[in-house]
Order: C-alpha cells, then structure tokens, then sequence
C-alpha cells in the first residue's frame, strides 16, 4: 500500500507529518463491495451510516441511517455522498485490507468506512483530528489539500464545513490510489464521477476523551465518605475557610483520585478495546461447549472484536471489547499469535492443553468464534467480520 516506501521510511517522513499520494498503490484494485451492496448496509439498523447532500455555495443537509430502501432509490443524479462506518467489521474482504497496515499497532486502528458518491458529491472542505489513508476504489475524484487555512467553519450546518478554503494541492485519483492525510490537513474531496472511496481511519482519543472516561470509572469506585471535623473551634472570621480545613478538602478529593500506574494502565486497556455502543456482542455461553471435540473435527478459533495485551514481569493482562482479565505471564505463548490473528486449532491446543479453560470462557464473552473453513497461513486483520453486505 506504501508504493515504493517501506514502512520505516513512511513513519520517519510522512506519518503525522505529511500528506502522501502514492500512485497505483494497489493496481489493479476491485472494490469487494458494490454500491448496491453498502446501499443495503446502510439500511441496517445497526450500522452506522450518513447522507450528506449539497455542494459549495449550496445549501448542505446531513441525514442519519438507517435508511429506507426507497429513500435511496430516490437520490438525484449528482452532488450527494453515502458514508457508512465500519464496513471492515462486517465485510470480511473489505476487513483483509487492514492486514498489510499491521505495522502499526491494532488500537490504533479505528475502522474503514466506506463512500459512495455520485457525480459531484462531496461532505465539503473539512479537516480530521487523526490519520487517514484515502483509497480509491471506483471512479475519479479530485482532492484539494491545504495545510494553512482559517479554521472557522460554515454556520447554520450540522457538518463541520470550513467557511472558506483556498487549496494549496490538488490530486486525481483513480482505483488504486492511495492518499495518505495526518491530522489536521485540510481537505476537500469531490467525485467526477459516480465513485467509492474507503477511508483508513485510526483512533487517536483526546484528553477530553481520556479523562472523561477514566472520571465515570472513578465515580463508580467513589466511596461517600464525607468531610468531618470534629474538635472544631469557634471561628471569628465566618466569610473565610481554614487551611486546616481545605487541607482536610484537598485530601478527601484526591484521595478518590489515587491510582496506581498498573490500575491506570488497566482503565487504558478496557477503554482502548472498548466497542462502539453498536458494535457490542453479546457472549454465548453455549458457544463454549465441545471445544476439543470441535477443535479435532477441524473447526478453528479465531479472535473476534478488539483485542490488546500488555504484559508485565509477573503477569500478563488481556483486554478484549473493554473486559479485562489477569492471566499468567506463561499464557503469552499461544495468546500472542491469537491476539495477532492467527488461527488456533487442534494442533495448538495439543501443544498449549492448558489452554483450554481460557478458550472456553474467551468464547462464552464474544471475544472468540468458530470457522469451518480451511485455517488460514497467515495472520488476519485486526478485527473479524461478522456477515456479508446485503445487496439492495
């Protein structure tokens, strides 16, 4: 996907740096998907969609999926786009385009989502707060880039349209393309013609985001202990308040914010992997029985959602869809390849036997699911696909 790049030389010039347009980046590339077919994704209702209509020096007007069928087989002839997010996490083609970007980390990686636009559609000159690989799949459409540009943005629009843009690059691309954006690079997109691209996008949560999440957990474990004062003395300034006493404030407070670098460590780990609200999947416990049986008849194991391990001299902790669980540093052995999307099959479980136990109840959450097909040689893309895209 790097074109002549390897991966080290586009982290030390591009990432978080640069734009990058690399030309043919996959020649020869077919969308797995047609538009028909992410039409009848984004009228489901649990997948994520929008429809973005309007133009510059036009009026914008933004929709939220589910859609009905007939909605969209009213759509104009131009100037609207179709974005539907997480594609990758219900298309396994479409997941598979993840794999040769694992040389960054799996957290880092947010979703592809996938557009559809026809003859002058765009979402308007806009900027993103994190990285983003643009790839072309069907048509031509012209990116405009700008990295100086007035950050205010059009009023009276439920999209974030910068009010005026004045662009300092422009590209075509074509199927194949790739266009590589860090963080902050002002960009305008516009379809040619009817066109689909798939946006690589990665997550980069803020403080805001961080410290939000992290208080909610706090305010769980709070206890109420409340201030006390008892041996107080008469007071002769009543408008003032003791140090003693806002000492005995400061320490009531930060003593519900104490944390351990392992137990901060642990929120990080159960909010990285944790899912978006309509991505979660409910465990089966049933799934969970007959493990060896099914394992010897040539069923295979395979990761499923969002997994990270972090490991530590006495022991070894696995997140999985915002759970946690401490295992014992030994388990690393066949966990790694798991996590790093390697089948697990009969023949690892004769070498791991111990295993056994944690693929059960892996299973029992969600975090792991079966395949009857041939198992793979290879390592998979981060998360696995749960179904195929209906067809409108």
């Amino acid at each position: 996907m790097l074109g002549p790049l390897t991966p080290q030389q586009f982290l030390r010039r591009h990432w978080q740096k640069k734009p990058l347009l690399i030309r043919g980046a996959l020649p020869g590339f077919v969308s797995p998907l047609s538009a028909d077919e992410l039409a009848g994704l984004a009228c489901e209702p649990e997948v994520e969609s929008r429809l973005v209509m309007g133009k510059l020096g036009k009026r914008w007007s933004l929709e939220h999926g589910p859609f009905e069928e007939k909605r969209l087989a009213r759509l104009p002839k131009k100037d609207w786009t179709l974005l539907v997010q997480d594609v990758d996490k219900w298309v396994p083609e479409v997941a598979s385009l993840l794999a040769p970007l694992r040389w960054l980390p799996d957290w880092r990686i947010d979703d592809i989502m996938i557009s559809f636009a026809a003859p002058g559609g765009s979402v308007g000159p806009h900027l993103d707060q994190y990285d983003v690989f643009l790839l072309q799949a069907q048509g031509r459409r012209r990116w405009q880039l700008a990295e100086q540009f007035d950050p205010a943005l059009l009023p009276g629009v439920d999209l974030k349209i910068l009010k005026t843009f004045r662009p300092e690059q422009e590209h075509v691309c074509s199927p194949g393309d790739v266009l590589y954006l860090p963080p902050s690079v002002a960009h305008y997109g516009l379809a040619l013609d009817a066109c689909m691209t798939f946006s690589i996008g990665f997550r980069a949560p803020d403080q805001r985001e961080l410290v939000g999440a992290l208080a909610e957990e706090l305010m769980g474990r709070a206890s109420e202990q409340r201030f006390r004062d008892p041996g107080r003395e008469l007071t002769t300034q009543p408008s003032r308040i003791a140090e003693s006493e806002l000492g005995a404030l400061r320490a009531l407070v930060r003593s519900g914010l104490e944390l351990s670098d392992g137990e901060l460590d642990r929120f990080l780990g159960r909010y990285l992997t944790r899912p978006k609200l309509q991505l979660e999947v409910e465990g089966d416990p049933a799934l969970a029985r007959g493990v060896k049986p099914r394992l010897g008849r040539g069923q295979w194991l395979r990761r499923r959602g969002r997994w990270l391990l972090v490991p530590r001299r006495r022991e070894l902790w696995l997140f999985t869809d915002g759970r946690e669980l401490q295992l014992e540093p030994r388990q690393l052995a066949w966990l790694e390849p798991l996590a790093d999307g390697a089948a697990f099959d009969a023949a690892a479980l004769r070498r791991y036997p111990s295993a056994l136990p944690l693929l059960q109840q892996l299973l029992g959450s969600g975090a792991l699911e079966w395949h009857d097909s041939p198992a793979p040689t290879a390592p998979a893309a981060s998360s696995e696909p749960r179904r195929r895209a209906k067809k409108r």
